[in-house]
């Protein structure tokens, strides 16, 4: 960002790689859109980027137009979200004389701003690539230390994941509970649809361990885990409710 030529175009092109790193592809659209308009020297580098998050934006889009549960949790409170976001970097205006000035002070309000934390959230979306390139050995050391370091839900579900799915480990769905559990235990204290994607770890662990006991016949235990997956705001755990 600090090699943006505009300093506003470095705060937009800043809440665009936080808000692809969130997987809110919409919210992204909207500041690499912006970004690359206020600063055309970025389109060569980050046009690619764009067309990412545009087409995994209309995915998101049909996912809300067929699924009402996602609409309830993630859709609802997404336009002030991003209002909010805009609001704090017009107030940088005037006080900003150049890109790294602006990068550092979206760095100082970056939790009240994306109600996030970023390094947390830099070191979860590295761990995801690992996992994504089958660096599994990579994926798996970082996810680790996601949990001690930040008691990362995210990460503990993806832990039990790989252990699910005998990835880079044996596979074993003893251990995979165990993870999917852990993460149920890091639970944030203010729960909301803007939280989304600080709960999907929780919520997917809770609906991945109601599909367990489901096909075992143990339903009870089933239901009960499905309903917390929804209290959570995870899409699969209301479709399976």
């Amino acid at each position: 960002a600090t090699r943006c030529d505009d300093t506003f175009a470095g705060a937009y092109l800043l809440l665009a790689l936080i808000a692809k790193a969130q997987y809110k592809y919409i919210d992204s659209v909207i500041a690499f859109e912006t970004a690359l308009s206020l600063d055309a020297s970025l389109v060569p580098t980050y046009h690619v980027d764009l067309e990412i998050c545009r087409t995994e934006a209309e995915k998101e889009k049909r996912r809300e137009s067929e699924n009402p549960a996602y609409v309830t949790a993630i859709n609802s409170d997404r336009a002030q979200i991003f209002a909010d976001q805009r609001s704090n970097i017009a107030e940088f205006e005037g006080r900003c004389p150049d890109a790294l000035k602006a990068v550092k002070m979206l760095e100082r309000f970056g939790s009240q701003m994306l109600d996030t934390n970023i390094p947390e959230l830099i070191h979860v979306s590295k761990a995801k690539e690992f996992l994504e390139m089958k660096h599994y050995n990579d994926a798996r050391e970082m996810f680790m230390s996601g949990i001690d370091k930040f008691k990362n839900a995210d990460c503990a579900y993806n832990v039990g994941l790989m252990y699910q799915r005998g990835q880079g480990v044996d596979q074993d769905i003893k251990m995979a509970l165990e993870y999917f559990q852990k993460a149920t235990t890091f639970q944030p204290s203010n729960i909301g649809p803007d939280r989304y994607e600080r709960l999907n770890g929780i919520g997917q662990s809770y609906n991945t361990i109601g599909i367990y006991h489901r096909e075992r016949d143990n339903l009870t235990e089933a239901l009960s885990n499905f309903l917390k997956a929804e209290k959570f705001y995870c899409p699969s755990g209301c479709n399976n409710l």
